[in-house]
């Protein structure tokens, strides 16, 4: 495919700060040398990230001030000095060589700028070579890692470029660059030499009155028998019942409730549905329970539909950041709520409020494991939703119901421990102790069964008390104290997840250099002579292949998996978007995302047969058994030929026995 790229000025607005949130002397002495040596000043993103100009030459600069950056995002250095690389005449050299004149060494990890720069110079050395284009991008950057040991920088050159990254425009104003007087803050006591705990910042704030871990001897029989009411008037006034079950303890309440009243009335002839979920990155003890109890409901014969939705293959977590370079999810973007919870569970409501609603009659009522007293965010959502009653609207079902809605979760624990499961072999001890070894994670990440709207899915999502249990790579929150504190008693289980999160969350920080600095325009163009215009603008952009890249080999490191034909359908969507989007398939990419297959296809194209390719993935995929079989075919060759050369031996050793 012939296509050429063409640049377009930006028509966002990216906040652009004049200086850094706090510069110190060593940041004023690397700008001050940058203006002396005739680079512009195009002003800061993201509070530590400044862009300059020389030319139609960038950088970037990412500050580690104090601060000592993620390992596992810095790469591997290569064998190729910058020098190398870099002509001695480049305003981009004369930069580095003033870095490592200060006491700065200068590093070059492995990228696709140095894979195709590799490339160019093999080629043009060896005829017979021919030069990769799978390594060519409209958005090649170098990045050099920069450190003293004490402070660390990212530097990204942007060489010959029509305009300047991460959505920057016009020069500003140099910032003060006069070094300033620096005074350290000193601790009374440790001049003194005392030593003092430090804080534990863990501890979460007081729980509000009644959402305490509290066991107290029954729930009020009062409030019993006002839920049961509302209960008995979901089942005898609706034909359809559905109850959306997040596995947490809030949930879990309400359904044995239903379930308990259902056992206690066989006559009732209200069709039960219950809607779980599973984001396919959750909690991997939480979704063995939710499989447990849907064993356990099953068992009962009461003919309940218990119905587990997952997200599409192309919405999938691992597909959104590793294919499509979704930036992992974080308070400013949460594409997470929408794509693995949201969309998954409208599609399932709308099924059965819309077709069988429509075929059978069905009046539904959807029911909430929700209560007024979780969070003033629930609070306010409820008193929005509910109001004062107990029924409420949905987008999709019309009607909602919150049967334990004045429940604290006192009530809650006292009843998940004072009465028996409706079910045998799986009591509710079993989801006690996990949040017991959450140690205080009391809140619960709902559905997208739960969600009255996006907003109100998205504010539950990112509760601040970071007491929470959900997707265990949720980089929304800021700490995710429930994962950390279950991965205490489930370090195998659970430890490889915290470690993965925190790789996650600092993959959200554009230090590492892990976004492209160059926004893709929807759709091409035709050019010239039939030539496909690929059109790109300044801006945040997508997840770099070399950042997927770490990110993927962290992965593979700690032991965690993707599934099979998550790999085939990330593949897939990175090769569609090679051309028209500008990526380096690199061969480092296609190793890191492969690694996860039991079997690496190898770097052949494809053949494109449905037999090897089922997928149509443009993988040519082999399994375990594939390789056996070659193996036993080549071992059944091999004792063909030996057993035609073993005569002729003979034979020419017999005449001289004799």
């Amino acid at each position: 495919m012939d296509i050429q790229f063409e640049f377009s000025p930006a028509n966002h607005r990216i906040a652009i700060d004049p200086n850094l949130r706090k510069p110190n002397n060593v940041s004023r002495r690397i700008w001050a040398y940058l203006k002396d040596t005739g680079w512009s000043f195009l002003g800061v993103v993201r509070e530590q990230s400044a862009v300059f100009s020389n030319g139609k030459d960038f950088l970037t600069l990412h500050h580690f001030l104090n601060e000592t950056p993620v390992e596992a995002l810095m790469g591997y250095a290569t064998d190729i000095e910058w020098h190398e690389a870099i002509d001695a005449d480049q305003p981009a050299a004369g930069f580095l060589s003033f870095m490592e004149g200060s006491g700065y060494h200068v590093k070059l990890p492995h990228q696709a700028w140095i894979d195709d720069w590799s490339n160019a110079i093999l080629s043009s050395v060896l005829s017979s070579v021919e030069r990769n284009w799978h390594t060519f991008s409209p958005k090649h950057k170098l990045q050099c890692w920069i450190t003293d040991g004490k402070d660390y920088f990212n530097v990204e050159f942007f060489f010959d470029y029509p305009l300047p990254p991460y959505g920057v425009g016009e020069p500003l104003d140099w910032p003060p660059l006069q070094e300033q007087s620096e005074v350290t803050k000193l601790d009374l006591f440790e001049l003194m030499g005392v030593n003092l705990p430090k804080p534990d910042r863990s501890i979460s704030k007081p729980a509000a009155e009644g959402e305490a871990f509290e066991i107290a001897d029954g729930v009020n029989p009062d409030l019993l028998a006002e839920t049961y009411a509302v209960i008995e008037h979901c089942m005898v006034m609706y034909s359809h019942v559905l109850i959306a079950y997040s596995g947490g303890k809030d949930s879990h309440s309400c359904l044995q409730l239903v379930l308990r009243y259902k056992l206690e009335h066989p006559e009732c002839t209200t069709k039960i549905t219950v809607i779980s979920a599973d984001t396919l990155i959750e909690n991997v003890l939480l979704v063995n329970h939710i499989y447990k109890v849907k064993e356990r409901v099953e068992s009962l014969g009461l003919g309940i539909d218990f119905r587990i939705v997952t997200p599409e293959l192309d919405e999938t977590f691992h597909v959104c950041v590793f294919g499509k370079g979704y930036a992992p999810p974080s308070s400013m973007n949460r594409w997470c709520v929408d794509r693995l919870k949201k969309r998954p569970a409208d599609e399932v409501l709308e099924e059965y409020a819309g077709y069988y609603a429509n075929q059978t009659g069905d009046h539904i009522v959807l029911l909430l494991g929700t209560r007024s007293a979780e969070s003033s965010n629930r609070a306010r959502s409820m008193t929005k939703f509910f109001g004062d009653e107990f029924f409420g609207e949905h987008q999709i079902t019309g009607r909602t119901c919150a049967p334990i809605k004045r429940w604290t979760a006192r009530d809650v624990i006292t009843y998940l421990v004072r009465t028996e499961a409706p079910w045998e072999d799986y009591g509710n001890y079993n989801l006690i102790n996990l949040y017991g070894s959450a140690a205080g994670g009391w809140e619960e990440c709902p559905i997208g069964a739960a969600m009255t709207d996006i907003n109100e899915g998205v504010s539950s999502c990112t509760s601040s008390s970071g007491a929470r249990m959900g997707c265990t790579f949720c980089s929304v929150v800021k700490e995710d104290t429930s994962l950390i504190n279950m991965a205490k008693d489930f370090p195998d289980e659970l430890g490889p997840f915290v470690a993965m999160r925190k790789v996650f969350k600092a993959a959200q920080d554009i230090r590492y250099g892990s976004l492209t600095g160059y926004k893709r325009v929807r759709g091409t163009k035709a050019g010239e002579e039939g030539q496909m215009l690929g059109q790109l603008t300044s801006g945040l952009g997508d997840l770099t292949l070399d950042i997927r890249v770490l990110l993927l080999e962290k992965m593979f490191d700690l032991g965690l998996t993707i599934p099979q034909n998550e790999v085939f359908k990330i593949y897939s969507i990175v090769r569609e978007r090679e051309f028209p989007e500008g990526i380096a398939l690199t061969r480092r990419f296609k190793d890191a995302l492969f690694a996860f297959l039991p079997v690496h296809p190898g770097h052949f194209e494809t053949s494109y047969s449905p037999i090897w390719d089922p997928w149509g993935s443009g993988v040519d995929a082999f399994t375990e058994e594939d390789v056996k079989a070659i193996e036993r075919i080549k071992a059944q060759e091999a004792a063909a030929r030996a057993a035609v050369a073993e005569p002729e031996i003979m034979t020419t050793i017999l005449p001289e026995v004799i």
